[in-house]
C-alpha cells in the first residue's frame, strides 16, 4: 500500500508500505517484515526525520494449524547397480489420516467424509543413475494452497537421502561369499531344460527319439567360472557360469552318466555383504560327460580373463 503525502513546499509525494519477503501460507507464531520504501531524511528539510522503517510482525489469530510431516510416512528404496541404481518412493502405509481428512498415501488423495478435498505429490528429485553415497532429496508439495487455507501445515518439505546398498560388479570370486540363491535358481535351470528339452541337453540336437530318461537326485554345483573382460572398454562386465553336474540316463546312454552342465548369468554384482545379485540366468547348451568339454565349448572361446573355483 501506499501513503500520499505533501512536504512543505507542497510537493506531492507517495511512500510504499510492504511486506519483505513472501507473505503467503503464514501461520499463528510465523513472523514477517514489513517496511517503509524511502530514505530515512526525506523530510529532513521541514524537520522531521522518519524511524521504524522496519518492523517484525508475529502471526496470531489465523485458524487453528493441523501441522503433519508427510515424509516420515514414506520411504525411498534403491535398485540396480552401483553406477546405475534407480530411486523409487513408496508409502510405509496405505492411509493417514490429519484431522478430519483421510489421505491416500499412494495416490496422495485427500478426502473429506466421501468428498474429494486436494492432492499432495512426494517424490525425490533424482531417480536414476544413482551411486552409492549419492545425496537426493526427498520432496512433498508443502506449499498446497488448498491445505494452506484450510489450517493444514505440511512441517518438512525436503528431506536428505543418502544412495546406499546399491551392489558393484564384481571382478574376482573372492568378493562372492553369498550365492545360495543364484545357485537355486540356476539348479532349477538345468531340470527344467533337461524336462523340457532333453534332445537338446543332452544330446546337443533338436531331433531324435530318446526314451527311458531319468535325471539322478544328485545335481550340485561343481564349480563356478568367472570371466571378465580383457578391454576395460567391453560394454559387458562380467560373466559368471554355474557349473553343475548330475548323473543321467536314457536307452543311448545305458549306463548312467554324470552330465555337466553351465548356467550363465550376466553382469553379476556383489552386495556389501557379498550376496550376489544375479539377473536370469540362462542354459541353452548342451551338457557334456566332462567338465572340461562344457568349459572348451561355452567359455574358453570368451576373450575374457578367467577364474576358477576349487
Amino acid at each position: 500500500s501506499r501513503i500520499y503525502c505533501t512536504d512543505g513546499d507542497g510537493y506531492n509525494s507517495s511512500l510504499w508500505v510492504y511486506l519483505d519477503g513472501d507473505a503467503t501460507g503464514k501461520f499463528n507464531g510465523d513472523t514477517v517484515k514489513g517496511k517503509l520504501e524511502t530514505s530515512a531524511d526525506i523530510f529532513v528539510r521541514d524537520g522531521v526525520e522518519l524511524v521504524g522503517l522496519e518492523k517484525e510482525y508475529t502471526v496470531s489469530g489465523l485458524k487453528e494449524t493441523t501441522k503433519v510431516d508427510l515424509l516420515q510416512y514414506y520411504k525411498v528404496e534403491f535398485k540396480g547397480v552401483n553406477g546405475s541404481g534407480t530411486a523409487t518412493v513408496t508409502p510405509t502405509q496405505e492411509t493417514l489420516t490429519v484431522g478430519e481428512y483421510v489421505i491416500d498415501l499412494t495416490t496422495g488423495k485427500w478426502t473429506k467424509g466421501d468428498e474429494y478435498f486436494t492432492r499432495t505429490s512426494v517424490w525425490v528429485n533424482d531417480d536414476w543413475g544413482l551411486s552409492n553415497d549419492d545425496k537426493i532429496v526427498l520432496k512433498t508439495d508443502s506449499n498446497n494452497y488448498t491445505l494452506q487455507e484450510n489450517g493444514i501445515k505440511i512441517t518438512v518439505a525436503e528431506k536428505e537421502i543418502t544412495v546406499s546398498n546399491l551392489p558393484t560388479y564384481a571382478t574376482a570370486l573372492s568378493e562372492i561369499k553369498d550365492y545360495t540363491e543364484a545357485e537355486a535358481g540356476a539348479k532349477q535351470i538345468v531340470l527344467n531344460y533337461l524336462n523340457e528339452n532333453w534332445s537338446r541337453a543332452v544330446h546337443g540336437t533338436w531331433f531324435g527319439s530318446y526314451s527311458n530318461q531319468s535325471i539322478g537326485d544328485d545335481i550340485k554345483l561343481y564349480k563356478m567360472v568367472l570371466g571378465t573382460p580383457k578391454s576395460t572398454s567391453s560394454y559387458d562386465k562380467n560373466d559368471l557360469w554355474m557349473i553343475f553336474s548330475v548323473t543321467i540316463s536314457d536307452n543311448e546312454i545305458a549306463t548312467p552318466t554324470l552330465y555337466y552342465f553351465a548356467v550363465q548369468y550376466d553382469n553379476v554384482a556383489v552386495y556389501a555383504d557379498g550376496k550376489l545379485y544375479a539377473r536370469d540366468g540362462y542354459a541353452n547348451q548342451r551338457g557334456y560327460n566332462a567338465y572340461e568339454g562344457v568349459y572348451a565349448a561355452f567359455i574358453e572361446s570368451y576373450n575374457l580373463n578367467i577364474e576358477v573355483s576349487e
